[in-house]
């Protein structure tokens, strides 16, 4: 119980003084008659008298302030009860564990842990709950302790394991895990979800292949329900179906569920601004920080044009992730920035309402932290998604998506609920080619050799797909005097890539498996090295792609059939190199294997890029935010003409051109 303030003290003494006959017969008879605003001032009374309490007098308090509803505080209550009832210890501790838990108080149940060991290891679920409490303070020490008494045949108590054993950085021990988990709960969908998910981490092509052939009838009850149960992001690594891409996943159901939750904070959209004064566009994302998305996105941002558009940036990122902006924003990006890392949704909504946003801009998508219940409650009149997710955002009440006519052709319009606004030439902005260029470097010193040819991929190993890996492994095949220098830091995946290869034949030897780098300029300045960069499927290189092409390495791609699979098509294109792009898996191969061993025509690609990088509007943040800024305009312009959302185009230096076969009224 917390202490009382001197005047409560105070009031303390009168009312003892009132209660001096109060015994805990009257207050258990207090609380038989259901008056427990009664009962709760008769106890409080005793125990000004008597602290230490009396058998079952706390219980007694506990009943009464779950009575009241007060769940925390009669968990304490019962506590307490534990502490002087060693008899009852266990039954007790369980109470005051599920009401903690109940009311997210895990600190508290942490602080019950020495008692629980005692009195309840026997107790699997309780142990349970130690365990969850000590894993969200990220207290390994204490996880440790239960991992033994936990029930290896309940899906939850394995889950705990996993998270225990991902904190702790042991990947053979969670994939471990995970496999006896899944062949000890073989219906639990949750762990088979986590196990293939974790299978892409540590590139266990096998277990990849798995979910790739239930996901061929995804109308099947298992499929549907591995979907269901499937973070959004990870969907993007295997799909080559944009309709499935769009169907519900974790994500976009624990969104609705939070919208529906605070629906009593939904304002209608504001009416448009008239024009006449810079637009107010917020850009909402917790990667203001070092991020690939800021990595291409921070120049553009410098650029805008504040007689066009006003900037804000609703910046969740962690505190301490904010040195980054310090470093790297102008002054006048640091005073857009409005922190709002930790505070509730109702607080943000009403930020925005009072800084009237025009135009609210989500940079997450279905992305780790993103706050897209903001996005759905959010009274702005224009609601845009962009960058950070290349898919529909299913769930979120977004009014547009900015994208090319690459990334989303004309057959991918019924696959998403948002209207396109189609930008030039690319979707993916960019630093100017001046800010970062490589600098010299010598293939020794990253461990390459001199007299092969560099096939590289410096793509994240979950985007390494089964077809990624078998045509890695027929490229290699046919190129005997070549290597292959991959970015994969986990011992297991390595394994798991070496493994794969050699089943095509090729040799561990003939991997080189790339260092992480001081910074990006050494990156860069390593990227330069390789002769050739080999695209992952479906999910190819985003920022990894433009990072290649920066540092002056051709990219070999494969025409894909979603947004996540168009990309590098769409970056190729940009920088004036579509020869590059396969038509199917044989064409992908074919290039690769043609440009390593015909040498003029190899040189040729790499000079055409060379000069292409120049001038290519990839590397023009400056341009690329006047596209913006149109698009924000035109968007506006629709809203204030009370029309609804439709397809619009920027054109390359002219005005956007409106798509829509009818102009209706919203």
């Amino acid at each position: 119980m917390k202490p009382f303030s001197d005047s409560e003290s105070r009031g303390r003494k009168r009312m003892n003084a009132a209660f001096l006959n109060i015994t805990f017969a009257d207050t258990l008879n207090a609380y038989n008659d259901g008056d427990f605003p009664a009962a709760l001032q008769h106890m409080q009374a005793l125990l000004n008298q008597h602290p230490g309490g009396g058998p079952n007098w706390f219980a007694l308090l506990g009943n009464i302030h779950f009575k009241l509803g007060q769940k925390e505080e009669a968990g304490d209550a019962f506590a307490r009860e534990a502490a002087i009832s060693p008899e009852k210890a266990a039954q007790f501790l369980k109470l005051a564990m599920a009401l903690f838990a109940a009311t997210g108080a895990t600190g508290k149940i942490r602080s019950l842990a020495t008692q629980a060991h005692a009195a309840l290891s026997d107790d699997p679920m309780a142990m349970h709950q130690i365990g969850e409490a000590c894993l969200a303070a990220g207290d390994l020490d204490g996880v440790e302790r239960v991992l033994d008494l936990l029930d290896d045949r309940n899906p939850q108590h394995i889950a705990l394991k996993c998270g225990y054993y991902r904190l702790k950085g042991d990947r053979e021990a969670l994939w471990a895990t995970l496999n006896r988990g899944v062949q000890d709960c073989p219906n639990d969908i949750f762990l088979k979800a986590l196990r293939f998910a974790e299978a892409r981490v540590v590139c266990d092509f096998e277990a990849i292949r798995d979910y790739e052939n239930i996901m061929r009838a995804p109308d099947t009850p298992l499929a549907n329900a591995l979907l269901c149960t499937e973070q959004a992001l990870n969907r993007l690594f295997w799909c080559r179906s944009e309709a499935v891409i769009a169907r519900p996943s974790h994500d976009s159901n624990q969104l609705m569920a939070a919208t529906d939750a605070l629906s009593l904070l939904r304002h209608p959209r504001r009416p448009m601004a008239e024009a006449g004064r810079p637009l107010k566009v917020a850009y909402l994302s917790d990667d203001f920080r070092q991020h690939a998305v800021m990595s291409v996105f921070s120049e553009v941002l410098k650029h805008h044009d504040p007689a066009r558009v006003e900037v804000t940036l609703l910046c969740h990122t962690v505190p301490e992730g904010r040195a980054w902006q310090r470093a790297n924003f102008t002054p006048e990006l640091l005073n857009a920035v409005v922190p709002i890392h930790g505070r509730p949704t109702v607080e943000v909504l009403d930020l925005i309402r009072r800084r009237e946003i025009d135009i609210l801009v989500d940079l997450k998508g279905h992305t780790a932290g993103a706050r897209l219940d903001i996005v759905n409650l959010a009274d702005t009149p224009v609601k845009v998604g962009y960058l950070g997710y290349p898919a529909t955002v299913t769930g979120a009440e977004l009014d547009y998506v900015i994208t090319d006519s690459r990334v989303t052709p004309p057959e991918s319009r019924p696959h998403y609920t948002e209207k396109f606004c189609l930008l030039p030439h690319t979707s993916m902005p960019n630093q100017s080619l001046e800010t970062c260029i490589p600098q010299a470097a010598t293939r020794a010193e990253w461990g390459l050799p001199d007299d092969k040819f560099i096939f590289s991929s410096f793509n994240a190993v979950f985007k390494i797909s089964p077809q990624t890996i078998d045509l890695w492994g027929e490229i290699l095949s046919r190129v005997p005097e070549s290597v292959l220098w991959i970015r994969a830091g986990e011992t297991m995946a390595r394994e798991n890539i070496i493994r794969a290869l050699r089943r095509k034949g090729v040799s561990g030897e003939r991997l080189v498996f790339a260092e992480s780098t001081r910074s990006y300029q050494d990156h860069i300045s390593r990227a330069a090295l390789a002769d050739l960069s080999l695209d992952t499927l479906p999910y190819n290189g985003h920022a990894t792609t433009t990072d290649m092409l920066r540092a002056g390495v051709p990219v070999v791609t494969l025409r894909g059939s979603t947004a996540p699979s168009r990309m590098t098509e769409s970056l190729l294109y940009a920088v004036g190199l579509p020869d590059l792009v396969g038509a199917d898996d044989a064409g992908y191969v074919a290039i690769a294997e043609t440009l390593a061993k015909d040498r003029t025509l190899y040189r040729a690609v790499r000079e055409r890029l060379a000069r292409n990088r120049l001038t290519s509007p990839l590397f023009d943040p400056k341009n690329f935010a006047r596209s913006l800024e149109t698009a924000f305009e035109a968007m506006a312009e629709r809203a204030r003409r009370g029309l609804r959302p439709e397809i619009i185009e920027i054109e390359p230096g002219h005005p956007p051109v409106h798509r829509a076969p009818v102009e209706e009224a919203a």
